[in-house]
């Protein structure tokens, strides 16, 4: 079973670096090009960049869903406690925001 730890750093943070590094313009160096050819090659690589992070975005939703599952099922000591709606909420704003960050700096 997948620790708390686990799904945060293996899933989450690990996938926020990989959106966070990724380029989302293509400049070779040493090459010369048309503007039609840099505006196709740039079509090319956004396309590819999109379906690549779609998926990461993915994978971190479904990460912080399980995170939330998680934390959600944990048993308090005291009968009928349970993590409030509001700190779920949170979380997934939390994350989110990171989401943004990382497409921002890429």
């Amino acid at each position: 079973s997948l620790t708390v730890n686990d799904i945060v750093e293996n899933r989450i943070e690990k996938n926020l670096k990989i959106v966070g590094k990724s380029l989302l313009v293509d400049l070779p160096e040493n090459s010369s090009f048309s503007v039609s050819d840099f505006v196709a090659m740039q079509q090319r690589h956004i396309t590819a960049r999109s379906a690549m992070l779609q998926e990461k975005n993915t994978e971190i939703q479904n990460a912080v869903a399980d995170l939330i599952d998680k934390i959600a099922s944990y048993q308090f000591e005291s009968p009928g406690e349970r993590v409030a709606t509001k700190d779920i909420v949170k979380i997934k704003n939390h994350y989110n925001h990171f989401v943004y960050q990382a497409l921002l700096n890429s």
